[in-house]
């Protein structure tokens, strides 16, 4: 008996300790963006593969917040641009800490501020760092994620006017 007493104990400690972490603040500071890239609508990266189109969204915000606007099929643009304008792509993402973080940007140079789940379901922090090309395009040239530091990426993310955009309100970033 006592030993099946240390098994449970055991196991519960596995369990709490695979538990994502809520806390997990990110390492940039949110700062008020007042520069000339534009933050009327998404910033979009077309990404193909043999069988499908994905266009990869995210909104920036003037208060220094991103917002994670999935990945619809480049042929569902349209749909999702429309849950976009009438709250639905709010309302599913403000629950939901993996769809938000934090921009900053020095000079010509774009950084992103993420959360992301882990194997195991683990709640943790990345970055991504970019150049900014015009006030319209930018482009991602570095990821650090989970010991990866300075993996090499060439994302072109190009801007489309969206009005009006998803609320940015949401409960993990001050």
């Amino acid at each position: 008996m006592k030993l099946l007493n240390i098994v449970f104990v055991l196991l519960a400690i596995g369990f709490v300790s695979c538990k994502e972490d809520d806390d997990l603040k990110l390492g940039t500071a949110k700062e008020n963006y007042t520069g000339s890239l534009r933050t009327n609508g998404y910033y979009y990266l077309t990404i193909s593969n043999s069988s499908e189109d994905r266009a990869l969204c995210y909104f920036l915000y003037r208060d220094g917040t991103l917002m994670y606007g999935g990945a619809p099929l480049v042929a569902d643009v349209p749909a999702r641009e429309a849950e976009y304008i009438n709250g639905a792509w709010a309302a599913s993402a403000a629950p939901e800490k993996t769809f938000w973080g934090i921009f900053q940007i020095t000079n010509n140079d774009i950084l992103f501020d993420q959360w992301y789940l882990r194997d195991g379901g683990i709640l943790a922090a990345y970055q991504t760092n970019g150049v900014i090309l015009n006030d319209s395009t930018f482009m991602m040239t570095s990821s650090n994620r989970e010991g990866l530091d300075g993996v090499p990426l060439e994302e072109v993310y190009h801007f489309k006017a969206l009005s009006p955009k998803p609320d940015s309100t949401n409960q993990f970033l001050d």
